[in-house]
């Protein structure tokens, strides 16, 4: 019997307990170049990592029970217009603040003090006005008169002469180069040393005994800067007076055996 026992077969593989199954090697799906890996596991919740961070923003944002649609979070926002009650609580709001300012009170003694301000402010403007219009009538002209050639001329404006010639009631000029002096003794001097008995330019017209010259600002400088100082003592609006290059002169004269006298001028 023993023997017997001993030699019975052993239990078929069905019996056997089954074994797991082995993972597959190199797997190759939908057409994938490599094997296949298992799908990484999911992050803990309330933790999201960085790279999902832009496309979490760019998703619309869905209620919890799917009411709203997907591209209403990009949609854009209005404001809408208040209603009509908002408008009128508004309005009330802004009568009441105005009652508030109207009941402000004004004392007496701050109308005493706005009062005597006000007086003194018109006193001084006053007496600056006064003093401001008693200049201007008493103002002074210099020079008062002018000895040109064989005449002596008043002046009606005061001209921009330098400061050594600025305050002198006479000037003194030469009716040939224009120049001014500040004494008689000072223009005879000059007349035995000038040499120009018209004006330093060509003689561009003719009639009788009167010419007109043209003369050139850049070439001629010194006598158009004298000319226009000698202007201006009779013109209230004119402004040119040293910057004279880029103009012409055309000078009226008057001609007889002593030379060609000055009579008038106009510029361009």
């Amino acid at each position: 019997m023993k023997d017997h026992a001993e030699k019975a077969d052993p239990p078929p593989p069905e019996e056997t307990k089954k074994k797991g199954r082995k993972k597959p090697k190199n797997v190759v799906l939908n057409g994938s170049k490599g094997p296949f890996s298992p799908p990484a596991k999911a992050e803990k919740r309330g933790r999201k990592s960085k790279g999902n961070k832009a496309a979490i923003a760019e998703a619309p944002r869905t209620s919890k029970k799917g009411k709203e649609k997907a591209g209403s979070a990009l949609a854009p926002t209005t404001k809408a217009p208040p209603s009509p009650e908002k408008r009128k609580k508004e309005d009330e709001e802004d009568k009441e603040e105005e009652k508030v300012k109207e009941k402000v009170v004004i004392s007496e003694q701050d109308r005493e003090i706005y009062d005597s301000i006000t007086r003194k402010v018109n006193k001084r403007l006053g007496n600056l006005t006064a003093l401001i219009t008693t200049s201007a009538a008493h103002t002074e002209r210099f020079p008062k008169v002018i000895d040109f050639g064989e005449y002596e001329i008043e002046t009606w404006y005061n001209s921009p002469l330098p400061f050594e010639y600025a305050r002198l009631t006479k000037l003194y000029f030469c009716e040939f180069c224009l120049k001014y002096m500040k004494s008689k003794e000072a223009l005879c001097r000059h007349q035995t040393k000038c040499q120009l008995r018209q004006p330093p330019a060509n003689e561009i017209y003719r009639h009788n005994d009167l010419s007109l010259f043209e003369v050139d600002g850049a070439k001629n400088k010194s006598y158009c800067q004298n000319l226009c100082l000698l202007a201006k003592m009779f013109l209230d609006h004119k402004t040119l007076y040293y910057d004279v290059e880029p103009f012409l002169f055309y000078v009226l004269t008057s001609n007889n055996s002593t030379g060609c006298h000055f009579v008038g001028y106009f510029s361009k």
